[in-house]
């Protein structure tokens, strides 16, 4: 849908509301002009059926008139409809309407889903269109039109699988996902009504226009561009803790702008929302919500169970398995670096036992009109357009007993209790991780590099995180000391982290 942008003047005498146009989006931030050379206005109040300003306050106080000139910056509803502006003076004996159509662009974008890092306690899952709750497994893929429930000891940790979208779901919280939709090219409609309890969003991606992601909760709705807040229901009170970005809050139809380290308090009972200095730091919020691992002690086997179990653990031949997989498959939008790539990857892996390798086909465009080219995107290196370019390792694994070697797209890696490192990853790139294996003792590192053409031979450095660590189990105690070294001019050089 094309909105043709067009200066709209309303003029009420010598009164004048200048708005660019009055068909506008969901979302959307639209300059309001006022004029006047009525030297009697020197102030006005403001009604809104639905929507806000910038600056909360003039829903409750009004602004001024300088020199008969105000400019304002109204904030449309995250709903679509029609918006009613009204501005008045005191005594009301002055009053001028300005009419908004608030309209949602169209986008038909593919399902989702989200994918757990992290589960704890007892987790229930209602699959869409099933009135039967089930355990919750780390393997569950979360589906659209699906409802979570935390116990009072559960909690879990989701991603969306291609972007930088987190959502921690605290104990004893329940919500339903209403749309979990995203396109390759990174279009966004996410929405989820919170029942009852409280979760940390976690939105590093910039949303483009027409996106969005909401969190409902009765008459509140919270919508964002990119941030980093807490939301909680209790018994019909909302609180939204804003940690970094801008949340937008609409409550019965007004819209108010919860900026970082501010909070925003609501109840039913209370018919004006408040808005204030946030009480706690993420890092206290997360260990008051979450709830701590349980460390189990278990008593030590005798040496004949141990013998016994250590005899049923050897796998025979048979036992053996080769298992083969499609592997990454990847056909749109990527950003390596400052630049952005559409990329087309496929690369079948095969694992059989300790080993594994997985043979890929790579090829992308700089846009959908530019050629060719064959291998990985890469910021130093000419575009190739020999075919042979496209052939690259993709996955490469060896697992044994004395050493571990891992080739292939970037996991997530959390270090030193996720203080200095928490689900750090590469996006959309291959990195080496490897470890020798003593038997209390474990040396790993991890070298981001990834080989961007077998034909010519060509790799290049996928981050500028580089990492090493050492694991000792000293019986009576574990013990990790992990070395960070960033190569960004702008960062730090060097952590060294102790765990014990």
């Amino acid at each position: 849908m094309i909105i043709f942008l067009l200066s709209v003047s309303l003029f009420f005498g010598n009164f004048s509301i200048n708005v660019e146009n009055t068909t506008v989006y969901a979302g959307e931030n639209v300059p309001i002009e006022i004029e006047t050379d009525q030297t009697t206005l020197t102030h006005l109040y403001v009604d809104v059926t639905s929507g806000g300003f910038d600056d909360p306050l003039i829903l409750f106080d009004g602004f001024d008139l300088v020199d008969g000139k105000a400019h304002l910056t109204f904030l449309a509803p995250l709903i679509p409809g029609d918006s009613v502006i009204t501005f008045f003076n005191e005594d009301r004996t002055f009053e001028k309407v300005l009419n908004l159509k608030v309209i949602e662009e169209s986008m038909n974008l593919p399902e989702t889903k989200l994918i757990i890092l992290e589960k704890r306690g007892n987790v229930l899952y209602k699959t869409p269109d099933s009135d039967i709750w089930d355990s919750l497994s780390t393997d569950t893929v979360i589906q659209e039109k699906s409802e979570l429930l935390t116990l009072k000891d559960g909690f879990v940790h989701l991603k969306e699988p291609s972007l930088n979208i987190e959502i921690k779901v605290a104990a004893d919280t329940q919500l339903y996902i209403k749309r979990l939709r995203v396109s390759e090219s990174g279009d966004i409609d996410i929405e989820y009504e919170l029942k009852k309890g409280a979760t940390i969003n976690k939105i590093k991606e910039i949303l483009a226009p027409g996106s969005k992601y909401l969190v409902g909760s009765g008459s509140v709705v919270a919508g964002v561009r990119g941030t980093e807040f807490g939301f909680e229901n209790h018994n019909g009170n909302t609180q939204i803790r804003t940690f970094e970005g801008t949340v937008y809050t609409m409550v019965n139809n007004q819209l108010f702008p919860v900026t970082a380290g501010n909070m925003f308090n609501y109840s039913s009972e209370q018919p004006r929302p408040q808005i204030q200095k946030l009480d706690k730091p993420l890092e206290e919020y997360e260990n008051e919500i979450i709830p701590k691992k349980e460390v189990k002690t278990e008593e030590q086997p005798s040496e004949k169970q141990q013998k016994e179990t250590k005899t049923e653990e050897q796998p025979s031949e048979k036992q053996s398995k080769t298992k083969a997989n499609i592997g990454n498959i990847s056909f749109g939008k990527q950003t390596k670096g400052l630049n952005s790539y559409l990329v087309y990857s496929f690369a079948p892996n095969l694992d059989f036992g300790p080993f594994g390798i997985g043979i890929g086909f790579n090829a992308y465009q700089e846009n959908i009109d530019s050629p060719l080219y064959y291998g990985l995107p890469t910021e130093e290196a000419s575009p190739s357009e020999n075919i042979l370019s496209a052939l690259s390792i993709n996955y490469f694994k060896l697992d044994f007993p004395a050493f571990y070697i891992r080739y292939g797209i970037s996991p997530s890696y959390t270090k030193g209790l996720g203080l200095f490192m928490n689900n750090y990853y590469v996006p959309y790139s291959r990195v080496l991780d490897a470890e020798l294996r003593f038997s209390n003792l474990q040396l790993g590192f991890h070298l981001p590099y990834e080989i961007t053409s077998l034909i010519p031979f060509k790799y290049q450095q996928s981050s500028n995180i580089f990492f090493g660590y050492i694991n000792a189990n000293l019986n009576i105690f574990n013990a990790e000391i992990t070395g960070i070294i960033n190569l960004d001019k702008n960062k730090p050089k060097m952590i060294l982290i102790k765990h014990i």
